[in-house]
């Protein structure tokens, strides 16, 4: 168990390094290929439509995972239920998003 802890959690810290490298490149590019003004813009509607996202998901994560390791039996269940849900609110941060 010791050992797997330690190989999950170093294989999650390269993860995250090999995200953080991305992103650098990723917007390093962008900046480089269009400029300070379209890059400003992109850069306020990643904002904005990263503030509304928060809405989509509410705690289901966290809660899927404790619920899980509870009771295996309840996983597919709880997965439908919440990826339906998960649905409709995304429509309706899409249309948040969309009007204003």
């Amino acid at each position: 168990m010791k050992q797997s802890v330690l190989s999950n959690t170093a294989y999650l810290v390269l993860a995250f390094i090999g995200q953080k490298f991305l992103s650098f490149v990723y917007f390093t590019l962008i900046a480089r290929l269009f400029g300070v003004q379209t890059t400003g813009e992109y850069i306020f509607a990643l904002s904005y439509t990263s503030l509304i996202a928060v809405f989509i998901d509410i705690g289901f994560s966290p809660y899927i995972i404790r619920e899980t390791a509870r009771d295996k039996t309840k996983t597919q269940e709880l997965l439908s239920t919440i990826i339906s849900t998960k649905l409709i609110l995304s429509l309706i941060a899409a249309a948040i998003v969309i009007a204003t």
